[in-house]
């Protein structure tokens, strides 16, 4: 059993599985999107696999079914001058059932965040950005008014998990997947 409780129908993993389809590659298991869908035209095979992902979004899973869960096929990709930049494809059961997750917590994330972000549960918040930079700077609050843009190195790595942890806790449909993949 889970103490976190989430449920997802067929319809609305099929739903999803359909929006997800984009040719991407397989994690570790080869399963794409593509292979999911087709696994889902079968009602009884649907069923399971929709029992299947309430269980990952809800961290129902043994320990050992989770390290398999949570493991991805690593490539790296050669960055341009040098280094290394690793692509990590992670297992589609798990992207289905986070995004299900996410979509389900749209609501509780626009609420806790309350405009603060908008590339989460934000619709057009890309053009929100663009728009009001554009405004600021046609119309800027002062003569002296100085707008700055920032790119983070290894911005993935900076996040403090617990204060992650901590805003995902107050949001109950994210629970589960976040105590699962974190």
């Amino acid at each position: 059993t889970s103490p976190f409780s989430v449920a997802f129908s067929v319809e609305s993993i099929r739903e999803c599985v359909r929006a997800c389809c984009s040719g991407a590659s397989p994690g570790p298991t080869g399963w794409t999107e593509e292979l999911l869908l087709d696994a889902l035209h079968d009602e009884h095979t649907a069923a399971e696999i929709a029992a299947a992902i309430t269980d990952i979004a809800n961290s129902a899973v043994s320990a050992n079914l989770r390290a398999r869960l949570v493991r991805s096929r690593l490539i790296p990709l050669a960055k341009p001058g040098a280094g290394v930049r690793p692509i990590a494809m992670g297992e589609v059961l798990v992207k289905v059932a986070a995004r299900l997750a996410m979509q389900a917590s749209a609501p509780d994330i626009r609420r806790v965040f309350n405009g603060t972000q908008y590339g989460v549960a934000a619709p057009a918040g890309l053009d929100t950005i663009v728009h009001t930079a554009r405004d600021y700077l046609r119309n800027p609050p002062a003569p002296s008014a100085t707008m700055v843009t920032l790119d983070f190195v290894n911005a993935f790595n900076t996040p403090a998990r617990q204060a992650m942890c901590n805003a995902a806790s107050v949001i109950p449909t994210m629970r589960g997947i976040f105590h699962l993949e974190y």
